[in-house]
């Protein structure tokens, strides 16, 4: 069994930042209001920080056509769903060449019993 030392080296790591002084009483005033210590608060901004930059990055790949979706999804370390519906929100237009349109609508016009659907997906 590890000792607690070498569990926490072994998986933590320190880190220093400056902070101004306008940063610090923001920090203790957010840390109070949120009923958090000022590690812990600090900890979480790190991380929320760290997850949208690495969406950031994931959205500006995907928009330059440089990764696919699901690509950019695994950059952002986020699942496919909640990055599809990320992009969805910005207004960023999805077009997964894997999909096969005529394929899907004729499925859905089969599930449905939908003539309409049917005759659109023969169209295309």
């Amino acid at each position: 069994m590890m000792r607690r030392e070498e569990l926490k080296m072994s998986t933590t790591s320190t880190k220093s930042i400056h902070l101004t002084k306008e940063e610090i009483e923001l920090v203790r005033t957010l840390a109070e209001q949120e009923y958090l210590s000022e590690s812990v608060l600090l900890k979480k901004l790190f991380r929320e920080g760290l997850r949208n930059h690495l969406k950031e990055i994931a959205i500006t790949a995907y928009t330059k056509e440089m990764v696919s979706i699901g690509e950019a999804a695994q950059m952002a370390k986020m699942p496919y769903l909640a990055f599809f519906e990320e992009l969805r929100r910005r207004r960023i237009v999805v077009l997964d060449e894997s999909i096969n349109l005529k394929a899907e609508l004729s499925d859905l016009a089969e599930k449905f019993a939908n003539e309409r659907l049917a005759q659109v997906s023969e169209n295309m």
